[in-house]
């Protein structure tokens, strides 16, 4: 399906199933070998294993194949490596993989249809996060190519996602990104005016590569005895600048620049509590001993709320809770214990289509107790993904 650009022979131009041509034709294929025997060239990584299919979120699906999931999720030591970081770092909120080549950016899910994704969290996906996605790319002529699932419309993408796990299992607002499209996001390319042709770019690139990098992307084809195909070439692009990374100079400088502007946004995101008031007013008093009631509000400043919309479901997270702290010698609590269950603290953002259903931004709770003497007293609201904040409760 390949032949050589009447241009420039040095550039290969890939064929439609349904283009007819005169010309010899070409098959390319990677530099390598069919080392277990499927007919196939370059197409197994090393041991075997895929990373990033090697996470335990929709493992193992009959309907389902494909290649270097590994033996169990977690057998590769990248992912063990990666697991054991993220539940020993149960505070993490918003979770970016980066990956080099489409220009777009895919959210949850790649095993499961958006059904399976809570609405709350699919209006904060596509109606927050998504925009803001778009609007840092104002030369994509099809938007809606930038910010989607994986899950390919009426079937699977693949098992094993780490963006799946981060999300339905772990609990955390995850995406991945794949950041460079060659059509879009060329700059400072002579010759090339950021159209679909290929081969037009690639005939720019040549040049630009032999006046810029003194040739070193481009390897001139020579012949070559392949040891299972017989006599054919070698060389072409070097992998590492063509096979999907951003141009070295312009066009690498343009990605990151785009891309730590969506990242400063994301963080923006993050919530941010406090205790607003906190007082202890006491009651009554006799013998020594005070009846002190203690109040204190709450309140959740940041866009997003404290944890995704079933965060508090999975396992290894749990639900924002307030403290009333002191000597526990001479502090006794006459209703209810030393802590209350705050739920999740909504963010102060509305999210499209669900500004009544939403958690609440803040709370009010009262502790009764009986102090001996003057003993100090700390509120401390405690947040598994929102932080921790504590203050000082003087007794009047």
């Amino acid at each position: 399906r390949w032949i050589e650009d009447p241009k420039d022979a040095r550039v290969m131009i890939q064929l439609g199933p349904e283009d007819k041509t005169d010309q010899p034709r070409y098959s390319v294929i990677s530099e390598d070998r069919d080392n277990d025997g499927d007919g196939k060239r370059g197409e197994d990584s090393e041991r075997g294993i895929d990373v990033n299919r090697n996470f335990p979120e929709g493992w193992l699906d009959d309907d389902l194949e494909q290649r270097g999931s590994g033996y169990y999720p977690g057998s590769a030591p990248e992912s063990h490596a990666i697991l054991e970081f993220f539940t020993n770092h149960t505070n993490i909120f918003l979770v970016q993989s980066f990956h080099t080549s489409g220009g777009f950016t895919y959210r949850p899910f790649a095993r499961w249809p958006d059904r399976q994704i809570h609405p709350r969290d699919l209006a904060v996906f596509d109606k927050i996060m998504g925009p803001r996605y778009v609007a840092l790319h104002p030369d994509e002529k099809e938007p809606t190519r930038l910010w989607r699932p994986p899950y390919r419309g009426d079937r699977p993408y693949g098992y094993g996602i780490f963006m799946d796990w981060a999300y339905a299992q772990f609990g955390a607002w995850a995406m991945s990104t794949e950041l460079w499209s060659w059509s879009r996001d060329t700059r400072g390319l002579p010759g090339y005016n950021a159209g679909d042709d290929r081969a037009a770019w690639e005939r720019a690139l040549l040049a630009y590569q032999e006046a810029t990098f003194g040739g070193k992307i481009f390897v001139p084809w020579r012949r070559y005895d392949h040891p299972d195909l017989g006599e054919g070439e070698i060389g072409g692009w070097v992998s590492t600048y063509v096979g999907g990374n951003a141009l070295p100079g312009a066009s690498l400088e343009h990605v990151a620049e785009v891309h730590w502007q969506f990242e400063l946004f994301k963080a923006g995101l993050v919530p941010k509590l406090a205790i607003t008031e906190a007082r202890a007013e006491t009651l009554s008093s006799s013998g020594g001993t005070r009846v002190v009631k203690v109040t204190a509000k709450v309140e959740n400043s940041g866009p997003l709320a404290t944890h995704v919309a079933r965060g508090t479901e999975l396992a290894g997270n749990r639900a924002d809770v307030i403290w009333l702290v002191g000597d526990r010698d001479r502090v006794k609590h006459l209703e209810g214990g030393a802590w209350h269950n705050l739920g999740v603290l909504g963010g102060a953002m509305p999210i499209p289509g669900f500004e009544e259903a939403s958690p609440g931004s803040t709370r009010e709770v009262t502790w009764l107790v009986a102090l001996e003497g003057s003993p100090s007293l700390k509120v401390v609201l405690t947040s598994q993904k929102g932080g921790t904040h504590v203050r000082e409760v003087p007794v009047r």
